[in-house]
């Protein structure tokens, strides 16, 4: 959270912040998901905290950079980059390693928005370089504001009259760190708003998950803080680890109890001026230097505030989207630059970067009672070795001790290695098992109401009424009272048989309601994707419903509906081969790529356009993609589809490997010679399309809402008092 203002702030909020958390999460186990409105209040409280921030963090850098030549120049600002450049990559390398505790969970969800537009590619020099300084304040875009701010004062301090510009700066920063005190004294009330809609409508299952975060974070901090960085000071100045601990005793306490680290940069320099005092290395550059850093590198990213990153692996761990190492540069670039606004922008830029669930930012902020505390105790001693180091170098006090750097070293990747193992070890413990699977064998015919007495024939035959020259079919199926539909059950979400054997799907709940609507019973007649133009041909059925494609070739041999609905081209791949064919520039420098599909469709000639060198191999049937022994890379299916079989074949996920998105329309397959059926059909698609018909079959069998049974969340009003259902 933004520092700005924290002098100004009682010594007592931290208890209050505490009593506020405590208090909201006893009202939301109290009463479950009635507090669930309260979220309201929590994000309008988020929102009033991210609003200082980014003006504040203007005018400090600006001021800040541009006040630096005053005091010392070139050879304190090259000093002090090499550093804090230096305990910003220990402190990451040290994340990445202890984020590999966060166990990978392989849980494919159903069809989403996002899976179609594939895995988002940023660009970072966007992103870094503000081309527009106004649209990244706009965008959020912190790394290049700070890019801005550091370039414009760097300009600043060379300038011969900058004083008043530099009094201007500081005074809105003033005014900002007003604002942003007055709205942190507002913290208990937000915090107890969001641990009350937390903990009144977070199942058991995330809490948990929670405690997994907050043991790795723990771990990390306790590490960093009280190994690794008072090792390295150490190991290149001449004090020891007793003395470095000895003059940050008092500040770790301060920081730990008030929850802020501003407060305690008084202390520090006392403390750490006295430290070379007694060392007797107290000399006219001492002083000053010590002076400038604390404040220089306060508003710098510090391992303080470093350690927040790890929530990101942690949210992509938390919901089936582990990170893969080569993620970590790019996280970690973007997070350091991010930090200068605090966790409070970020947590949720990097989400969002990451398309990773924005909500989980309150799971953040709730976690953040315990971790910022933590966090702070990291941040002093950061700011201690920086400074420690720094002055040395300056002085030229600095002492490297190879050996002792090479034990403080090893030991700490010792202990990281251990705390990770460890962590992981017992997070895998309690993962769980995985049960999306029976969650798609648990799927149903949605409406009830419109079930009608359906027949499911063994093998194919023709309708046993032929239909006579010139007759009408609507009229052949009311003297019947039987609509015969077509069907293959390889079809999910369309057409499938759940864990009881009944057949059902998107397009059979639609064959239900178009035989209810018409009066009739069902007759449910399977077919081969490559005998269906023969079977309809031959009369075998009325129509065909199986999320089929439209496609030319099959607009040439039987008369199509009008669409539906629209699938999107993807490709199904085993979990391993995933990165490597996620995206167009990936997969066409891949060799030999060998692709199933299940027909020759308008699909397969897109992908044969979009890539000539891959090979495509007819497949007899989709579950013989996961079910057989093959070397293909992948199988051709809609994201829609795909998005299914993954849930019951975790071991593969869906990518969209085109450079932009590949869309075909479903429609129902007819007779070719049958203008009047086909004109009530479609009719009547258009009829369950501007009811939301199709919407609410879409919602359930294609994106899963409503297919989990959610039990109301335990609370002392209902399961304890018993004072609600």
């Amino acid at each position: 959270m933004s520092e700005g203002g924290a002098s100004r702030l009682p010594p007592s909020l931290g208890a209050q912040i505490l009593v506020g958390l405590v208090s909201g999460i006893s009202l939301g186990l109290t009463v479950g998901e009635y507090a669930a409105p309260l979220k309201i209040v929590g994000d309008l409280f988020v929102g009033l905290l991210q609003m200082t921030v980014l003006p504040y963090i203007v005018a400090t850098l600006l001021a800040n950079v541009g006040r630096l030549s005053l005091v010392k120049g070139r050879r304190l600002i090259t000093w002090a980059i090499v550093v804090w450049a230096v305990l910003v990559a220990l402190g990451a390398s040290s994340l990445v390693a202890m984020s590999l505790a966060f166990p990978d969970r392989s849980t494919p969800s159903f069809f989403s928005a996002g899976m179609a537009e594939g895995r988002a590619h940023f660009d970072f020099l966007a992103l870094f370089v503000p081309a527009n300084i106004f649209r990244s304040l706009v965008d959020n875009a912190i790394p290049g504001v700070v890019l801005f701010c550091l370039f414009v004062g760097a300009a600043l301090s060379g300038m011969a009259e900058k004083e008043n510009a530099l009094r201007g700066l500081d005074a809105v920063a003033e005014v900002i760190a007003r604002v942003n005190a007055f709205v942190i004294q507002l913290m208990p009330f937000g915090v107890f708003a969001i641990g009350a809609a937390a903990a009144g409508t977070m199942t058991v299952e995330e809490f948990g998950r929670l405690r997994g975060y907050l043991l790795v974070f723990t771990l990390s901090s306790a590490v960093l803080s009280f190994w690794i960085l008072p090792a390295l000071v150490a190991a290149t100045t001449p004090f020891t680890y007793r003395e470095i601990f000895r003059a940050s005793r008092a500040a770790l306490l301060t920081a730990f109890a008030t929850g802020k680290v501003l407060v305690v940069l008084p202390m520090l320099v006392e403390s750490t001026r006295a430290m070379f005092e007694e060392k007797g290395l107290e000399d006219g550059d001492t002083g000053p230097s010590i002076d400038v850093l604390y404040p220089l590198i306060y508003p710098f990213p510090t391992l303080g505030k470093l350690i927040a990153l790890l929530f990101i692996p942690f949210t992509a761990a938390f919901v089936g989207r582990a990170l893969d190492l080569w993620d970590y540069p790019g996280l970690m670039a973007q997070g350091t630059l991010s930090l200068f606004g605090g966790p409070i922008l970020t947590i949720p830029f990097l989400l969002e970067s990451h398309q990773l669930p924005a909500d989980m930012f309150q799971l953040f902020l709730v976690s953040g009672v315990v971790t910022s505390r933590l966090g702070d105790i990291l941040g002093v001693m950061n700011l201690v070795a920086f400074t420690v180091i720094t002055t040395c170098a300056l002085t030229g006090s600095l002492r490297l001790r190879w050996h002792a750097l090479t034990v403080a070293l090893g030991v700490g990747a010792l202990l990281i290695a251990v705390a990770s193992g460890g962590s992981r070890v017992w997070l895998e413990l309690r993962k769980g098992d995985y049960s999306r699977d029976a969650v798609v064998a648990g799927m149903h015919i949605m409406d009830a109401a419109i079930l009608v007495d359906a027949a499911i024939l063994e093998a194919p035959s023709p309708n046993p009424v032929p239909l006579a020259e010139g007759a009408s079919r609507l009229e052949r199926i009311r003297e019947r009272g039987a609509l015969r539909v077509g069907f293959n059950d390889d079809n999910l979400p369309y057409a499938f048989r759940n864990g009881r054997g009944d057949l059902v799907g998107l397009d059979i709940e639609m064959a239900h309601r178009l035989a209810s609507d018409l009066g009739v019973s069902l007759e449910l007649v399977p077919f081969e994707r490559e005998t269906l133009a023969r079977q309809i041909e031959k009369d075998h059925f009325d129509i065909a419903m199986s999320g089929l494609i439209g496609t030319i070739e099959r607009s040439q041999r039987m008369r199509l509906s009008r669409p539906y609905l629209q699938a999107t081209l993807s490709l199904v791949v085993a979990d391993h081969h995933a990165r490597a064919l996620d995206t167009y520039s990936e997969i066409v420098e891949v060799e030999l790529l060998r692709i199933g599909i299940l027909t020759e469709s308008q699909f397969a000639k897109e992908l044969r356009v979009r890539l000539p060198a891959a090979e495509t191999v007819l497949v007899p049937s989709t579950q013989w993609f996961f079910d057989g022994a093959h070397d293909l890379d992948g199988l051709l299916l809609s994201a829609e589809a795909g998005a299914a079989w993954t849930m019951l074949h975790p071991s593969y996920q869906v990518v969209v490997p085109m450079p932009r998105r590949v869309s075909m329309p479903l429609v129902y397959a007819m007779p070719a010679r049958d203008g009047e059926f086909a004109v009530f059909v479609d009719t009547w698609i258009s009829l369950q399309q501007g009811m939301g018909r199709v919407d609410g079959l879409y919602e359930y069998w294609i994106l899963g809402e409503g297919t989990e049974t959610v039990e109301p969340r335990w609370s002392i009003l209902r399961n304890v008092l018993q004072l609600v259902e």
